[in-house]
């Protein structure tokens, strides 16, 4: 009888006052603050203030531009899908090949749900022949969607978490 064994490493980052600052201050902005500014703000030299910047923005952010796909006449669908037979994977690479489909990601959590794709579509015959499409995927055994049809709110990514790195 063996003893199998799950080892969790834990990536440790750790990031100076300064740097968080300089985060905070990204984000704040939206990264819409020069160096000139950063640098008068923490009273540090420029260069300092350029070269930290460089790292954090190529370490741990990401600027992104995203369609407002609603103005366009598009709906954003988000599919949960059960897989079974080991073939989550395989199914997975098979929903990057649609055209509607814009993100796959592979979850953790309830046990049926194994991936969760996004989907940007026109309208309900696009919906339901994408449902139906999913359905008959080799290894997908249940396909749940919803819609956001209204966004509530939300939240700015607040300092305290970076605090806490």
């Amino acid at each position: 009888m063996s003893d199998s064994y799950i080892l969790a490493f834990i990536h440790v980052i750790v990031l100076t006052t300064i740097d968080k600052k300089i985060l905070k201050t990204l984000l704040e902005t939206k990264g819409k603050v020069s160096s000139d500014m950063l640098a008068k703000k923490l009273n540090l030299p420029r260069s300092t203030v350029q070269r930290r910047k460089q790292d954090l923005e190529k370490r741990f952010l990401q600027l992104t531009y995203t369609l407002n796909f609603e103005e366009m006449g598009f709906r954003r669908l988000d599919f949960f899908i059960f897989t079974n037979n080991g073939k989550t994977s395989s199914v997975a690479k098979k929903l990057l090949k649609m055209d509607e489909v814009v993100e796959v990601g592979r979850g953790f959590g309830t046990h049926t749900i194994h991936l969760k794709a996004e989907a940007i579509i026109r309208d309900n015959k696009e919906l339901t022949d994408l449902i139906e499409t999913i359905k008959i995927l080799d290894g997908v055994m249940e396909v749940k969607w919803v819609e956001i049809i209204k966004v509530v709110g939300r939240k700015k990514l607040t300092s305290s978490i970076i605090d806490k790195i």
